[in-house]
């Protein structure tokens, strides 16, 4: 597991949205011992996507390149000192190149082999929000996805939100090795939904009750054996919106991990789903862990 955190790829655009992302992938990089990698992706027009190669697309594009390195060069240079850091070393780290920002991201993150890419905030582009580079990201990536829109405050409790499936035990593996590296307690939550039962009407609301309370009870005795086997401080057990739920306590951890498994061909157009829910409106940042046995994608947004 610690080298998931071996290499990490932090996206930063033109618009300074993912600049506390990077302060938090330099942080982390220093933090975990990772070697980190800055990509910038400078967009073009979509008939060139598949029209157009590589090289061919860097040569058009060369002076227009030239100049946005040096200004994310610059914008990251003065954001991490901001922060009270200082890298010397940010030139040989960037790659800026052209094309399609969630493309740009996949291939990058395939090429070079990362375990973790850090991005910026989740922005609703439009109504249905279809497109936006952080729900692609996070729908094909393969890999944990960390999402920071506030300042890189430390990161003292982590929560985890589990469902005793193999996608939430997966991220609480990686909750817990990320806890340990960065010598954070660890909370596991799990919220309760109620199933819905129907018996003929002579039994009566008694047995619908009696089943109910008799399943709350094994799944709180489950979260219990979860919390203790991945060496979780606290378990929490809660009845309601799963999302809502877990962004009430925003105040209380400092960084929400969730499982998920992210593969669906489909999964970019579910907007109901909690893990795209958190991570659009959470302020801590928030990290998605996706299933290991899934296989890499890369769309054209």
């Amino acid at each position: 597991m610690d080298d998931l955190f071996r290499r990490i790829l932090v996206a930063v655009d033109d618009r300074g949205l993912a600049l506390n992302a990077a302060v938090r992938a330099f942080d982390l990089a220093e933090k975990l011992g990772s070697d980190l990698h800055v990509v910038h992706a400078l967009p073009v027009p979509a008939a060139y996507w598949d029209e157009v190669d590589d090289e061919e697309l860097a040569k058009r594009y060369a002076p227009a390149l030239a100049e946005r390195r040096t200004a994310v060069l610059t914008e990251v240079g003065d954001a991490l000192r901001a922060a009270g850091m200082d890298d010397t070393t940010s030139a040989e780290r960037l790659s800026v190149l052209p094309g399609a920002p969630s493309k740009i991201i996949l291939r990058e993150a395939r090429r070079l082999g990362v375990g973790l890419i850090v991005l910026g905030p989740h922005e609703k582009l439009h109504l249905l929000d279809f497109g936006s580079t952080t729900r692609t990201v996070l729908a094909h990536a393969g890999v944990p996805v960390w999402t920071q829109r506030e300042n890189a405050e430390p990161i003292r409790r982590i929560l985890v939100s589990v469902d005793f499936s193999e996608h939430s035990r997966h991220a609480l593996a990686v909750a817990r090795a990320l806890a340990k590296r960065l010598d954070a307690s660890l909370a596991a939550l799990h919220c309760y939904s109620p199933p819905v039962l129907v018996y003929p009407v002579e039994l009566g609301a008694a047995r619908n009750a009696a089943d109910i309370d008799a399943e709350r009870n094994s799944s709180r005795e489950e979260l219990e054996r979860w919390a203790s086997e991945h060496g979780c401080s606290e378990s929490i057990f809660v009845e309601g919106g799963v999302a809502d739920q877990i962004l009430e306590r925003q105040d209380k951890a400092d960084l929400f991990v969730l499982g998920t498994h992210g593969r669906t061909a489909l999964s970019r157009f579910l907007l109901g789903s909690v893990a795209q829910e958190v991570t659009k409106r959470a302020k801590v940042p928030v990290l998605v862990v996706t299933s290991p046995k899934g296989t890499w994608q890369i769309e054209h947004v």
